[in-house]
């Protein structure tokens, strides 16, 4: 099983205490047919430390390679892991589409 490291932005979603979690995104090497329970018990993780919204992600099926989005802490304790930037329109958002010209 290989994890990967990369860390600048982190998500952050409502905590099961009511305060935010960040998650981060760890690849891993599963076998073939691999469920988001395999990758659990594997990773010695709980469901608690897991993004179970997300699920384990099939990135490289050749390579028996999957994404899957845990808890900060847990990623730190079960290997290096990738940042999970938040997606958003970039700038203030615009009144009308602007023109095109005919050229």
């Amino acid at each position: 099983m290989t994890k990967e490291v990369n860390k600048p932005d982190l998500m952050q979603e409502p905590g099961p205490e009511g305060g935010a979690r960040r998650l981060v995104l760890m690849t891993v090497r599963l076998p073939r047919e691999a469920t988001l329970a395999d990758a659990i018990e594997r990773l010695g993780l709980s469901e608690e430390d897991v993004d179970t919204g997300y699920g384990l992600v099939l990135i490289d099926p050749d390579e028996g390679l999957y994404g899957l989005r845990v808890t900060e802490e847990a990623g730190r304790a079960a290997g290096p892991t990738f940042s999970d930037p938040r997606i958003e329109p970039y700038g203030p958002p615009r009144a009308s589409p602007p023109r095109r010209s005919r050229d």
